[in-house]
């Protein structure tokens, strides 16, 4: 079983900054998620990216562990 770790941190990384850029446009255009004028739509951003990444990795690489799907669930 050989993973490519390059290709899933560049494509987590990739995702990452397209849910920022995404979020910081509906947050500033609805004016949710604003504290103090500060959007916080990074965690949520890095989160959405953690859990498509990590199904994915798990879906193309035909395992998924017990331990893997309660991280996922208790993100």
């Amino acid at each position: 079983m050989l993973i490519n770790y390059p290709l899933i941190v560049t494509s987590a990384f990739l995702l990452n900054l397209f849910f920022i850029f995404i979020l910081k446009k509906m947050a500033f255009k609805y004016n949710i998620l604003i504290s103090q004028g500060v959007p916080r739509i990074g965690g949520i951003a890095v989160g959405i990216s953690f859990i498509l990444i990590s199904i994915s990795v798990f879906f193309v690489n035909g395992i998924f562990p017990k331990e893997a799907i309660g991280i996922i669930v208790a993100t």
